[in-house]
């Protein structure tokens, strides 16, 4: 269920609808946290990211990228290509 929440937070917000997307990005991020599942709690902190980027609030976006990376350290199995995604979101977000 979290991921398919990650997807249709990450669709909706393509489309315009920031504050859908926060929701449902919201909801996944909390179930991924309940199960445990990592890599999706990574790609719903990365979208929270982003959707703060949008939203204009730099400081949350920020919050959620430094916990991605800090939890990216932990987990040997987490992909480059995805903390090669969050440094440029946290770039975005200092800018």
């Amino acid at each position: 269920m979290a991921r398919a929440l990650a997807i249709l937070a990450d669709l909706v917000t393509e489309r315009g609808q920031l504050a859908l997307g926060i929701q449902y990005a919201e909801e996944g991020l909390a179930l991924a946290r309940q199960r445990p599942d990592r890599g999706v709690a990574l790609y719903l902190l990365n979208i929270l990211g982003q959707q703060a980027i949008a939203a204009g609030n730099a400081p949350q976006a920020v919050q959620y990228l430094e916990e991605v990376l800090t939890l990216r350290e932990r987990d040997v199995t987490a992909s480059p290509e995805g903390k090669a995604w969050t440094l440029r979101n946290l770039g975005q977000a200092r800018q």
